[in-house]
């Protein structure tokens, strides 16, 4: 593993790594990859992933106290509530998240989301 430069780790410290030790020794391997690459032996800020594309996980904010249940239906709210008004039809919606019409109408029934008037 190359060297790592003193930018490079101040950015990498201000990262939350939910994903523990995994989550930091992939993204060390995808930077010492790019400084390699580009013949460096440590890596520098450059060489560093996006941060925003190692899997921020949104439900940290808003989870605290909530059981899996609690948490998936809101999940699932927030889930049906975009995409109802992206498809043209609850058909299209059903078929887009692979099931049936049926639970779709469900959903949107047990969540209050109503189709927007065309």
């Amino acid at each position: 593993m190359p060297e790592i430069h003193g930018d490079a780790l101040a950015l990498m410290a201000r990262h939350d790594w939910p994903d523990n030790f995994n989550g930091l020794r992939d993204y060390l391997n995808a930077a010492a990859r790019k400084a390699r690459a580009r013949g460096a032996g440590k890596i520098e800020p450059e060489d560093l992933p996006d941060l925003a594309a190692c899997g921020r996980h949104p439900w940290r904010d808003w989870s605290r106290g909530l059981s899996y249940r609690e948490m998936m239906e809101q999940f699932e709210r927030a889930l049906f509530g975009d995409l109802v008004a992206e498809q043209p039809s609850t058909r299209e919606l059903a078929k887009r998240l692979g099931i049936s019409h049926t639970a779709v109408a469900n959903k949107l029934r047990k969540y209050g989301l109503a189709r927007p008037e065309s």
